[in-house]
């Protein structure tokens, strides 16, 4: 009997031992599996939170992809959000665009007006990456910064057509014509490096002479005129005094301060639409910019004028159309012709004052530029800046010109007169946000 107990008590206690092994075997594995389980989740979060920050990140790309293939970036896109849920991989980006300083994309804070083709204020991309339940939100700070002069600045004279030299004409000047079809001069005296697309014929050369250059960059059609359109102050033509039927720009000081026949403009800006009519610009002083428009075929500047922009570096005169040069290389007197030429609020290099005892050079300072023509006649003046002519440049028999590079002009190149804004992320600027 005893030995019967004790044979039960040893199968009793090796089933427990066996029972107990299976135990920590089936725990064992209930472990395995909520770990691999618990691993798997971590796993497939880690994957979603790395994907949604692939879709932030893409998602910044294809904002300034989208500023960049766009012209007008600043027209077509609005400030708010740009793209919504646009599919990435299995996650999706939304993109938004934000100018801190005003909240309008659509203008240029550096003169704080619009339709600067486009703009200089800051812009704040911040894009937001979804995948599975993972959030990734990632910001960026762009500034547009002036693009590039066109390279027609780097030279004195740029016609996109050809420059025609005429009987015993001269040409004084310290720097490169440029020419994107032909230069031709006949019994001439051309005192300066001369350049073609095409040919240069004549033997009056005193400079370099190189043939089969590339062509300049030149404005966009008329489109560089669109900003001095939309900044620049009217001066209807009707209200113009008349020389023989014509309107004449006479005997006046036009600048920031001054506007004889209106509103002034603080960046004297001046649109003038001629409709047809052939203006005359005379024995003025003008502190700003012209904008002609509609000139008619005999449209002119002539005799004495002494004549810059108010704006560093913007254009003295644009033309959408052809223009006449009359010049007289006489001063502009103020008792010849009766009038204060430096009156308050206009100062010639820092003076004013209220006599007429004083005398300007007859000069032209900064860009002249045309879409047609520039025909220039007889006498002698100067003009120190940049021509850019839109078809030909003709110097006429007899006539003298002298022309002055001004390098400024390229360094900073005034709109209209340059390419596209370059567009940099601000340094420091990346972040991740949390909200």
């Amino acid at each position: 009997m005893a030995a019967r107990i004790a044979q039960n008590h040893r199968r009793g206690s090796a089933y427990l031992v066996v029972l107990g092994a299976a135990m920590i075997v089936t725990c064992i594995g209930i472990t395995a599996l909520l770990v691999s389980r618990v691993r798997h989740h971590s796993v497939s979060n880690t994957s979603d939170t790395i994907q949604a920050r692939y879709g932030a990140q893409s998602g910044i790309d294809r904002a300034l992809f989208a500023i960049e293939q766009d012209r007008n970036w600043r027209q077509t896109y609005t400030n708010g959000v740009w793209f919504t849920d646009v599919p990435v991989g299995n996650g999706m980006f939304t993109v938004e665009a934000i100018d801190p300083l005003d909240s309008d994309l659509f203008d240029d804070d550096a003169t704080r007006t619009k339709r600067n083709r486009g703009g200089f204020d800051p812009v704040v991309l911040t894009a937001t990456g979804v995948q599975g339940k993972a959030r990734h939100k990632m910001q960026v700070r762009i500034q547009p910064q002036i693009g590039p002069a066109l390279n027609c600045l780097e030279v004195v004279l740029a016609s996109s057509n050809d420059i025609e030299f005429k009987y015993s004409s001269v040409l004084l000047c310290n720097q490169i014509i440029a020419s994107n079809a032909d230069v031709v001069a006949a019994s001439t005296s051309v005192n300066a490096d001369v350049e073609a697309v095409d040919n240069i014929s004549g033997s009056s050369y005193n400079g370099s002479v190189t043939m089969g250059v590339p062509p300049r960059e030149m404005p966009r059609n008329g489109t560089y005129l669109e900003y001095y359109l939309y900044n620049g102050t009217y001066i209807n033509v009707d209200d113009l005094p008349r020389a023989g039927g014509d309107p004449k720009l006479e005997k006046v000081v036009l600048s920031p301060n001054s506007n004889p026949y209106g509103l002034t403009n603080p960046q004297g800006i001046y649109v003038i639409n001629c409709k047809s009519k052939n203006l005359r610009i005379r024995r003025c002083r003008i502190v700003g910019t012209i904008l002609l428009l509609a000139p008619g075929r005999d449209t002119r500047v002539e005799t004495m004028n002494h004549w810059e922009p108010a704006v560093t570096n913007y254009p003295a005169l644009l033309v959408d159309g052809t223009i006449k040069f009359l010049p007289d290389s006489n001063a502009l007197s103020e008792s010849n012709e009766g009038v204060n030429f430096n009156p308050p609020g206009t100062p010639y290099q820092g003076d004013e004052d209220i006599d007429q005892d004083d005398q300007y050079p007859s000069l032209i300072k900064g860009i002249i530029a045309t879409t047609r023509d520039i025909n220039y006649h007889p006498d002698e003046t100067t003009i120190e800046g940049v021509i850019v002519c839109g078809h030909k440049f003709r110097l006429k028999d007899n006539a003298t010109l002298n022309l002055k590079y001004d390098s400024a002009i390229k360094d900073n190149p005034p709109p209209g007169f340059r390419h596209r804004p370059v567009i940099k992320t601000v340094p420091g600027s990346w972040k991740q946000v949390v909200n």
